[in-house]
């Protein structure tokens, strides 16, 4: 039988991250208000500077991301015109 050797991200705490997105904090999130907006945008942040924005399809329920690895505020400022695709294209 093989096993595929597969290395997880680290997090800040030496753990393994069995999430692509586990290592980012949420530096941005709709208001209460916004959140029913379609569509949402989320963003976050990892502490080397990476980033990804969330955008949520409130009326399909569909989620698709951009990322990077600098600049986050002038990807968050031009939010609307980014980019996005697929959890999988992505991470």
């Amino acid at each position: 039988m093989a096993y595929l050797n597969i290395t997880l991200p680290i997090d800040r705490n030496g753990r393994q991250v069995y999430s692509a997105l586990a290592q980012y904090e949420i530096v941005r999130e709709p208001s209460l208000a916004e959140a029913a907006n379609d569509p949402a945008y989320y963003g976050g942040l990892d502490p080397n500077g990476q980033w990804y924005i969330r955008k949520r399809q409130v009326s399909t329920g569909v989620h698709q991301f951009v990322r990077g690895s600098a600049g986050f505020q002038a990807a968050w400022n031009d939010k609307v015109s980014q980019a996005y695709d697929e959890y999988d294209d992505i991470f």
